[in-house]
């Protein structure tokens, strides 16, 4: 029997299992994974024209994928603190502490950077941030269902909800030895670029007429 395959904006229904899903592949947002911090970036998702957006695969009734973007990500951050200072808290905790155990670590050797990236310098800066610009923080697809597509789906569905919304850009961050990923936002379209905090990828959104 075919799978009932449904992609949309998170529902309310859905809440729990996206935030088990986020648990079961230890998503960092922030640099750091916590299912409060899942549960709170979810229920800002569930606000509609909010800063956080996501976008669910359903297939039969089962959360297989999402992708997690923040329109204007450094506002949405800055809100982030005021609303759930505890939250902001931890986040800061966490990235003292990478900083500290990074100090004077030697850096290791280069990944291969593969044909699919652009050999030139990017025509826009990741540290751009817009009511105009929105930026993953995270698209994962459960084990199950991989190999069908899901994420470059969920990459198209989001371009055209954000460029409905009158967005320019989508950005990502990708490492460099992340094949895997590398090769699903070329496929996917989008342009990559390597820096010095490793692959900057960029997707121009039209808007529509």
């Amino acid at each position: 029997m075919p799978s009932e395959i449904r992609y949309h904006p998170l529902e309310r229904r859905q809440l729990a299992a996206v935030v088990d899903l986020q648990s079961a592949l230890h998503v960092a947002f922030a640099g750091i994974e916590s299912r409060r911090l899942y549960h709170a970036i979810c229920r800002d998702a569930l606000r509609e024209g909010g800063r956080a957006v996501c976008l669910v695969c359903e297939i039969d009734g089962i959360a297989a994928g999402f992708v997690v973007a923040f329109v204007h990500a450094t506002a949405y951050w800055k809100e982030f603190c005021v609303r759930r200072p505890a939250l902001a808290l931890r986040i800061l905790a966490s990235r003292l502490w990478r900083k500290r155990d990074h100090t004077g670590a030697a850096g290791s050797a280069a990944s291969p950077v593969p044909a699919l990236v652009d050999p030139g310098p990017a025509p826009a800066s990741w540290a751009e941030s817009t009511d105009r610009i929105a930026k993953i923080q995270f698209i994962g697809v459960a084990p199950l269902f991989r190999g069908r597509g899901i994420a470059s789906e969920l990459y198209r569905r989001l371009a055209i909800h954000l460029g409905a919304r009158g967005l320019t850009r989508i950005d990502a961050r990708i490492a460099t030895d992340n094949i895997a990923s590398i090769k699903l936002h070329h496929n996917a379209g989008w342009k990559l670029y390597l820096d010095s905090d490793g692959i900057f990828a960029i997707y121009p959104l039209t808007r529509p007429d």
